[in-house]
């Protein structure tokens, strides 16, 4: 759902959606590759799916603010990354991703996902 800036869980895991608020930061993960865009949640309440069975919130992209996810995101934070940056991991095997980053800790994240995205656009 990342295409149509949202956050989404199914099945079991719909009941997380629940937990996230309206400001709260939304990190998405890619498999093997790893966080490929933040964003923030924009909506007050969460929403059903019109055409498949799951829950979601819509996001406000910030990085990238704008970006063509039909392609293979190009930039992203490896777990390497990530742990090099905030000086520990977090649990990525959940839509719950506890212990929560505070706001110094996803300015970090977003920073350095920021430069990524900006290095890319430059040598386009």
């Amino acid at each position: 759902m990342l295409k149509q800036s949202k956050i989404c869980a199914y099945g079991d895991a719909d009941r997380y959606i629940y937990s996230f608020k309206k400001d709260d930061y939304a990190l998405f993960y890619s498999k093997g590759k790893g966080i490929v865009a933040i964003g923030r949640i924009k909506s007050e309440k969460t929403m059903k799916l019109k055409d498949e069975d799951g829950l979601y919130h819509d996001v406000e992209m910030l990085v990238p603010s704008s970006y063509d996810f039909n392609k293979n995101p190009k930039c992203y934070l490896s777990a390497h990354e990530i742990y090099t940056l905030l000086n520990h991991g977090f649990f990525y095997a959940s839509t719950m991703k506890v212990p929560f980053l505070d706001d110094f800790e996803v300015q970090k994240l977003r920073k350095a996902l920021q430069i990524k995205y900006d290095d890319i656009l430059k040598k386009t």
